[in-house]
């Protein structure tokens, strides 16, 4: 493009000015007084300074740089485009911002070229050469964008580029882009709009469709499609607020992308747990639960460190697959996890005794409801449901329900016919296949990995997580703790005042002469949750003292476990939930019903002269009331309770209604019934019920 300079060489005014020789440019000057200094860099020579001529020379340099201009056609506009500012207004559309830009464009070619005879002659002679055609191409698309005029010729004026100079000056770039048309908030957002969104912004999700037939008298809306594009127009999270709680709508909201380059092996482990989508056999009773999973994930290479299954999350579970993690992967400088009660809890995060603490982990958690911060985990999670998909017996939501209604039935049948259920695995068989998906996860690409070459398949491929471990973990520091530590680590601690060298825990009493010294002072306790025998004892600065044994100043009583005393109080405890049921059933029956069935069971029972002076009482009680109320007193024969399975989940079923209903039953079906319900056939079909109707069992 056309370089405009304030001083000139002599061979460069020769081509300007069409004369022949230097001898010329060199007399010309002293006959008109220019002004000159040296030229620098090689060579030497004079510069001639432009402002030092008369204007009929400089008109004449300036018209043969115009001259050159008519035919430029840049192959960029980078030499000519000026410094933007560096905000630009967010209101701005595209249009506005190429207009604002064409527009600096021209009065940077104009400033250049006012070097030579002043900014208004050169405005002049730009508009001049505008209208009449002379300029090239690129300066005309430019005039055109710039003027932003539809249905009107695109001439420039000077005196716009005289407004548009002014306008720069004064307001800066951003003055530079048309306005736009203000829209009134009447018309942006109409009057009924506020009211229509309080009916349709509510959980339950109703159409827009549906809200606007029931305002549309009521608010004089108009049409559904004017409707529909107002609010739409709010964009997906205006429209779904209110729809949507806060956790679910923060997935149409702006995010911040984690970036874990700089992350190391064992830096940060993240640890979750979810119910697997399928079906296991429960140890205890045979029965069909779903089991939990708890993974520990390492955030830099992905590798799936530790893991465990239980029956629901707790950090007993937790523990187990931080030490499967510590012992064969290192420990790690944070534990990062979700506020549930598995990770934050006194065993884990307790600052002397906890297990985070005795191995130097951080713990950290993230905000509440926010498991978009937990991506990683979160996302890993679906790895154990895509495998339970092929595994026989999933019970995912997407679940075909007549695939579904067919696995429980056949369940059913095994558990009639053979006493257990065949079609899903043990509790031990679902630990070796989360073992197995496990290894096959950790030798699996993985797309959040760098490209490594692969001669098997001869290209990239991403790295598994074990091979980013191997490439990452010589450049990190990992600690493995010791042997004694590991079997130290799952040690809940609790502390306890010695008293004649006796520890009370939980009930249970444990001594050792070695607690002589420490009569009435506290020392730390640790218990092995799987073995009752002995606890470890350490003073309040976690110096080894002694292993207390389980009353071993006693003989002939047999310890337990910690494990096999909270498997006592959870039984325990759903015995009372049963008998609490029992008892409110008996309840609800009608008083006089309620005392009368009883009387069956009652005169099985030996009873004293007292008991049975009272019985008689009330039977003539009873024998009054007769004319207003007719009771059946006669025993029930146990033919009454079918054999057939079907009819006896038909026998309950009718029972079931008729207690929630107030009415009485015969007190041998009250007892048959508390005893099937416990039945796992019982329960087997009640499942099926609920997710089928029951339709699907008696058919």
């Amino acid at each position: 493009m056309t370089q405009v300079n304030i001083t000139y060489t002599t061979q460069e005014l020769m081509e300007l000015l069409e004369l022949k020789s230097k001898t010329s440019i060199i007399a010309r000057a002293k006959r008109e007084g220019w002004q000159s200094q040296p030229r620098p860099g090689r060579g030497g020579g004079s510069l001639w300074v432009v402002q030092s001529m008369p204007e009929s020379t400089r008109e004449q340099i300036s018209a043969a740089l115009y001259q050159r201009m008519k035919a430029e056609q840049p192959e960029s506009l980078t030499p000519s485009v000026p410094p933007l500012p560096a905000v630009l207004p967010i209101h701005l559309a595209t249009w506005q911002r190429e207009i604002m830009e064409a527009r600096l464009i021209l009065l940077a070619e104009i400033k250049r070229i006012a070097v030579i005879e002043g900014i208004m002659k050169a405005e002049k002679l730009f508009a001049k050469m505008a209208k009449t055609g002379e300029l090239s191409t690129y300066y005309k698309d430019l005039i055109a964008k710039a003027n932003a005029r539809q249905g009107k010729a695109r001439a420039l004026s000077a005196s716009t580029l005289r407004n548009w100079r002014r306008i720069n000056n004064n307001e800066g770039p951003n003055g530079l882009a048309p306005k736009t048309a203000q829209i009134s908030l009447d018309k942006k957002y109409p009057a009924w709009l506020m009211p229509f969104l309080d009916a349709y912004q509510i959980g339950s999700k109703p159409s827009l469709a549906y809200i606007h037939g029931k305002l549309q008298n009521r608010l004089n809306l108009p049409s559904l499609r004017t409707v529909e594009r107002k609010v739409y127009g709010l964009g997906e999270v205006a429209r779904n607020k209110g729809r949507m709680g806060s956790k679910d709508i923060k997935k149409l909201k702006a995010f911040v992308r984690r970036d874990t380059s700089g992350v190391l092996p064992t830096d940060i482990y993240s640890a979750d747990g979810t119910v697997a989508d399928m079906y296991a056999i429960k140890p205890e009773n045979g029965t069909l639960f779903r089991p939990e999973i708890t993974t520990i994930i390492d955030i830099s290479t992905r590798v799936l460190v530790g893991w465990s299954v239980g029956l629901a999350e707790n950090a007993l579970d937790v523990a187990t697959a931080l030490r499967y993690a510590v012992k064969n992967y290192g420990v790690p400088a944070l534990f990062y996890t979700d506020n549930g009660p598995g990770y934050k809890n006194e065993f884990l995060e307790d600052g002397v005794m906890g297990v985070l603490a005795r191995l130097a982990i951080s713990p950290e958690h993230s905000v509440p409801g926010s498991s978009q911060s937990r991506g990683i985990i979160e996302n890993l999670q679906k790895l154990w449901n895509r495998e339970a998909r092929v595994s026989g017996s999933y019970c995912g939501r997407d679940m075909d329900r007549d695939a579904a209604y067919m696995f429980l039935k056949k369940t059913r049948k095994e558990l009639k016919e053979d006493g257990v259920i065949k079609s899903a695995p043990t509790l031990k068989d679902f630990v070796l296949l989360i073992k197995q998906w496990a290894e096959e996860y950790n030798n699996t690409p993985h797309s959040s990995l760098p490209k490594v070459y692969d001669p098997k398949i001869g290209k990239k491929r991403n790295q598994t997580p074990l091979e980013g471990w191997a490439d990452k973990a010589p450049k990190a520091e990992i600690f493995y703790p010791e042997e004694w530590e590991l079997k130290d680590m799952l040690r809940p601690h609790i502390m306890r005042m010695v008293r004649r060298c006796e520890l009370s825990v939980y009930g249970q009493t444990y001594f050792s002469k070695e607690l002589e010294a420490y009569h009435e002072k506290y020392v730390n306790i640790g218990i092995d949750i799987h073995d009752g025998q002995s606890v470890q004892v350490r003073d309040l600065k976690g110096h080894f003292i002694c292993d207390a044994g389980f009353e071993a100043n006693k003989k002939a009583y047999y310890p337990q476990s910690y494990m096999e005393r909270k498997r006592d109080q959870r039984a325990t405890g759903r015995e009372k939930v049963l008998d609490n049921r029992r008892d409110e059933i008996r309840s609800e029956r009608s008083g006089i019903a309620g005392e009368l069935t009883a009387a069956p069971v009652v005169q099985k029972l030996k009873m004293t002269p007292e008991q049975e002076a009272i019985q008689a009482e009330l039977m003539v009680e009873f024998e009054n009331e007769r004319n207003s109320k007719v009771i059946d007193i006669r025993p029930v024969e146990k033919k009454l309770i079918p054999d057939d399975p079907k009819e006896q989940f038909k026998l309950a079923l009718k029972l079931e209604e008729q207690i929630s209903r107030g009415m009485e039953i015969e007190t041998e079906l009250a007892l048959w019934l508390g005893g099937y319900q416990r039945s796992a056939e019982y329960k087997t079909n009640i499942e099926m019920c609920d997710a089928f109707g029951v339709a699907a069992i008696l058919g």
